[in-house]
């Protein structure tokens, strides 16, 4: 058995209190379900700044309480979510420390601090696309990297009835504040955009560039995503959708499309339980990736593939690697094409049970990932540990 210790920033908060997202839990549930025990704890109870921040501590927090507990607790290994964690942690336990990217390294918390203090930790990556990427920005070396693809919890149940064709669960990302912006530079702004569609996206040159323009980062890695899914979710509305995520959603419906507001769900989704639940009522599972997903893909297409539903979604080359043949029934590459497939497969129900039946086979060899150490004991910095994180199964 190990102890560990998962830290992260919460998103979602339910009557007054900040909720474990999927992700998280089925992470921690797979731990504790092989054996290990696990400390959680959701910075946003703790910090400022809990994402895209610092990791300074709210004023009447005690950081020696903190510290204290975590050390009680005696962790063989930390996992940070971007770096959302407690100052100086790194000091005060013996062990080894993993920042996982739970979004591109320009969201982590302390970056300026992680760079100079880069060789106390390890690194797992989302995509691959993320493991030269963190080399780069952090001058870490390659065997500080690990590739740590997306898994999932939810299991499908093909008993249950389809209430629903198409269903999307994803943000609608902050549009209020582009428009902002937009507003406050105007030309400066338009520069900015124009930059970005002619595929200028090196992060770190553009932003030196229009550095006078407030958290142009987020604006840069969020380009054409809010664009982009309300194209998509407008193309197959018609088709019967059903839309969870942010209140944004309104605001972006009366914006652009009706069919859209009239879609939207307002039920926070953030279990497993609940994922599991409106996924497996769903004939088709619809993702479309967040603009700085560039070789991977998000959480939520694992979630889809552990349901019964179909999954339809844009390209993405490390799934497609992951899917083999079967890429060519369940990508599109524009809005149009989303619609026509998603058209395609509910035209019949033969269809959707066929391709459901082939990614339920596909999704057993990959969709609960192995959650061991993905390096030998020796490697891991600072302390060398016997411990490991059982795998049973």
């Amino acid at each position: 058995m190990a102890k560990i210790l998962i830290i992260h920033y919460g998103g979602i908060k339910v009557a007054g209190k900040y909720r474990t997202f999927i992700f998280y839990e089925g992470l921690i549930e797979t731990f504790r379900d092989n054996g290990n025990d696990v400390m959680e704890i959701i910075t946003n109870d703790f910090l400022k700044r809990p994402w895209n921040g610092s990791n300074e501590l709210n004023f009447g927090i005690s950081a020696s309480k903190l510290i204290g507990d975590i050390k009680k607790f005696g962790p063989d290994l930390v996992i940070s979510f971007n770096n959302s964690s407690i100052e100086n942690l790194e000091r005060e336990i013996d062990c080894p420390i993993a920042i996982w990217d739970a979004d591109h390294f320009h969201h982590f918390n302390d970056i300026e601090k992680l760079k100079r203090n880069k060789d106390r930790f390890l690194f797992f990556c989302s995509q691959t696309s993320d493991i030269p990427d963190c080399q780069r920005i952090f001058g870490v070396r390659r065997e500080q990297c690990f590739l740590m693809k997306p898994a999932t919890s939810v299991r499908p149940d093909f008993l249950v009835e389809k209430s629903h064709n198409i269903v999307f669960i994803g943000t609608p990302f902050g549009n209020d504040s582009e428009k902002n912006k937009l507003h406050r530079h105007k030309g400066r702004y338009v520069e900015l955009m124009k930059d970005l569609a002619a595929d200028n996206r090196d992060v770190e040159s553009i932003t030196k560039k229009y550095a006078d323009i407030l958290d142009v980062e987020q604006t840069v890695l969020d380009y054409g995503s809010v664009a982009n899914r309300t194209s998509v979710l407008s193309h197959v509305a018609p088709l019967g959708l059903d839309l969870r995520g942010g209140e944004g959603w309104l605001d972006i419906g009366l914006d652009s499309s009706m069919d859209i507001f009239a879609a939207y769900n307002p039920e926070k989704v953030y279990s497993v339980e609940q994922t599991a639940r409106i996924y497996n009522r769903s004939k088709i599972g619809l993702n479309i990736n967040h603009a700085q997903a560039k070789t991977g893909y998000s959480w939520r297409v694992m979630d889809i593939l552990g349901s019964s539903a179909v999954l339809v979604t844009n390209y993405s080359e490390d799934l497609a690697a992951d899917l083999g043949d079967l890429s060519e029934n369940v990508f599109y590459y524009s809005p149009r094409e989303a619609y026509e497939l998603c058209d395609r497969l509910l035209l019949t129900r033969s269809s959707i049970t066929r391709l459901s039946a082939i990614l339920e086979a596909k999704r057993k060899t990959y969709a609960s990932r192995n959650v061991g150490l993905p390096f030998p004991p020796c490697r891991c910095p600072r302390r060398q540990t016997e411990n490991s994180l059982r795998d049973d199964g």
